[in-house]
This record gives structure tokens, C-alpha cells and sequence, in this order.
């Protein structure tokens, strides 16, 4: 075997511009900018063909690299981690080609830092085939160690690598819809923590603890708990205040299923051809609803009254429900029954706006 062909000739490089590569994902703005972008017609289907052409290279690799196989002073290890190398070229010009207007930055976002995570695997199995080159001269035909029961870090990169390369196929196949609901559920997951207790609160909130507001003195205080206020004072209460609150609660609640319905209706209500930047909207959107209904419940809670603070989050949460709305309104104007659901929609969110 020639020295030009020795696998370290090609080893090294490929570590080095995986190293480049990794610096440049990290920065998306500027990955075209420093990676030539493919001109494939159909840049995420070519990287599902080349995340399948790596798992298979991976495994070739891993095979010629088996320490007794590297005895045989064949050109076969460097061929291999030629062929490998070149597949992550194009992999990451497919990468490079890769637009959020299309596909979202929402969805752009998570190919890239799995293929980030791609990178490192791959960086780790380049160090563990020049160990095994480094240690080739051991001429005693077994697996590193010669203990059956050893693991060999060559396999485990090479299973780690299959197991990604199987994650990326299987996110980019489901789409960048199937992706936004899985954070839409996140989100409606983050609305419905807490309101089951919001719910008992609401029923009597002038009972509610209002120095301790986490329940902490009942575990941790040895103090004497304070004597009860005196019937006058409980008389001097603002019950109309509690009233108004009791209703604006009830009816915040009736609106909250409202939303939880619109949010379940998203990825139903989406064509397959939505924009990339209507996702990011509608994404960016549903987050500051989470937010904000999270910011309201404890607003209402702490203090127990409808100040500036609850007016302001209620406008806040409509505004950002309506601008879902809209977004839905728009990529479905030749879709009349959805057009009707979404004028539908709006009319009772607002019927219970104006009870409140």
C-alpha cells in the first residue's frame, strides 16, 4: 500500500472539515455564506438519501477498520473513509441549501442541531479509527483488548451513528407540521400546569392564604399561626370586588378551553404547502399565549384583583389568539368550511370576551 493511500492521508482532513462544519451549524445565518449550498431540487429528501448513505458507509468503515481486518494492508481503509467523507460534503451543502421561508426556522433549527450532533459522533469515530491505526502493529487478530467481554468503542460510535442517522430520516419524513404539533402539545401542556388549582382557588379566593401563597409556612414554620381576623374585619371585606373576580375567572376559564380547542385545530386546520414563516409565526405566537396564560394565572392568584397587570395579559392573549386566526384565515382562503370554523372561532371568543 502506497503512503498516499494510507488511511491516515484521509483521516485527518475529514477531522479537520468536520471540525469547520461544526463551527459553521452553529451559526445558520451564515452557514451559506461558508458552505457552497447544493442545487438540489429537493434539499431535505437528498439529505434523508445521505443520512442513509452515511449509516451504510458507517457500517463498511467499521467493518474494514475491525483490527483484523487492518492487518491486511489493503487500500480498503482509505477508501472507505474517502467514501464517507465525501457523503458528509454533500450532506452538509444539502444542509447549506436548506431555506426557512420553506421549511421554518422552527424545523431548520432541529435538522441542524441534530446534524450538529451527526458531526460530533463522527469526529469521535474518526479519533477511535486512528487509535486502532495507532495500534494496528499489535499483530493479535482479536478485538482491542482481546477480552470478549470488552466493548469496542468502534462499535459504539458506529451504533450511536446509526441511531441518529435513523432519528434525522424519521424527523425530516413526519415534516415540519408533525413538528409544530409536537410543540403545540408542549404548549398546551404548559397552559393546563396549574389551572386544575387555579380552578379550587377560583371558587373561594378571599379564603386563599395570601402571606403564603406556596403553602410553605405549614412545613417549615414553627410559629404560632396568626390569630384569626375578627368577624368585622371578615365583614369588611369587598365581596363585589371577589364577585367580579369569580366572574372574570369563570369566564377566562370558558375562553382558555376556546384556545386550547384553536391550538388542537392548528395542525389540522395547516396545508402541507404552509410557509415556513407562517409556522415560525404561528410557533412564536402559541408561546407567548403559554406565557402569557401562565403570567395571568399567577397575577390573579398573588394579588386577587383585576388590575392593569390582568387587563393587560387578557389583551395580550387575545391579540395573539386572533393573530393565529388570522394566519389560519389566510392559508386556507380557498377552504371554505375551515374559513367558516375560524370565523366561528372568533366570534364566541369574543362573545365571552365582552361577559367578562
Amino acid at each position: 500500500m502506497s503512503d498516499d493511500k494510507s488511511p491516515e492521508k484521509v483521516l485527518e482532513p475529514f477531522k479537520e472539515a468536520l471540525s469547520f462544519w461544526s463551527i459553521q451549524i452553529a451559526k445558520p445565518e451564515e452557514l451559506k455564506k461558508s458552505i457552497p449550498p447544493a442545487k438540489v431540487e429537493d434539499p431535505l429528501g437528498e439529505i434523508v438519501k445521505l443520512a442513509k448513505l452515511i449509516k451504510a458507509q458507517t457500517t463498511k468503515v467499521g467493518i474494514v477498520f475491525a483490527p483484523k481486518n487492518i492487518q491486511k494492508q489493503s487500500e480498503a481503509p482509505h477508501d472507505t473513509v474517502a467514501e464517507l467523507s465525501k457523503t458528509f460534503v454533500f450532506y452538509v451543502s444539502a444542509l447549506a441549501q436548506l431555506s426557512p421561508k420553506t421549511i421554518s426556522t422552527l424545523f431548520l433549527n432541529e435538522i441542524l442541531e441534530k446534524s450538529k450532533d451527526l458531526i460530533a459522533l463522527a469526529t469521535s469515530f474518526s479519533d477511535e479509527l486512528l487509535q486502532i491505526l495507532d495500534t494496528k502493529n499489535e499483530d493479535n487478530g482479536e478485538e482491542e483488548g482481546g477480552d470478549d467481554n470488552a466493548v469496542n468503542p468502534r462499535l459504539l460510535s458506529v451504533g450511536k451513528i446509526w441511531s441518529l442517522c435513523d432519528t434525522i430520516v424519521d424527523f425530516i419524513e413526519k415534516g415540519n407540521l408533525k413538528y409544530l404539533q409536537s410543540k403545540t402539545t408542549l404548549n398546551i401542556s404548559l397552559m393546563e400546569d396549574g389551572l386544575e388549582e387555579f380552578e379550587e382557588w377560583l371558587e373561594n379566593p378571599q379564603d386563599a392564604d395570601d402571606d403564603d401563597f406556596f403553602g410553605l409556612d405549614d412545613e417549615f414554620s414553627d410559629e404560632e399561626p396568626p390569630a384569626a381576623e375578627s368577624k368585622d374585619d371578615e365583614a369588611s371585606e369587598d365581596e363585589a370586588d371577589y364577585e367580579d373576580l369569580k366572574k372574570f375567572g369563570e369566564q377566562w376559564l370558558k375562553q382558555l378551553k376556546l384556545v386550547k380547542l384553536l391550538f388542537l385545530s392548528i395542525n389540522k386546520s395547516l396545508p402541507s404547502m404552509t410557509s415556513g414563516s407562517d409556522i415560525d409565526d404561528i410557533y412564536a405566537t402559541e408561546n407567548s399565549v403559554a406565557r402569557q396564560v401562565d403570567s395571568l394565572v399567577v397575577e390573579l392568584m398573588m394579588n386577587k384583583e383585576l388590575n392593569d397587570e390582568v387587563e393587560n395579559l387578557d389583551k395580550g392573549i387575545e391579540k395573539a389568539c386572533l393573530k393565529i386566526i388570522s394566519v389560519l384565515r389566510n392559508v386556507n382562503k380557498s377552504n371554505e368550511t375551515k374559513v367558516k370554523w375560524c370565523v366561528s372561532w372568533e366570534s364566541k371568543y369574543k362573545e365571552l370576551q365582552d361577559a367578562k
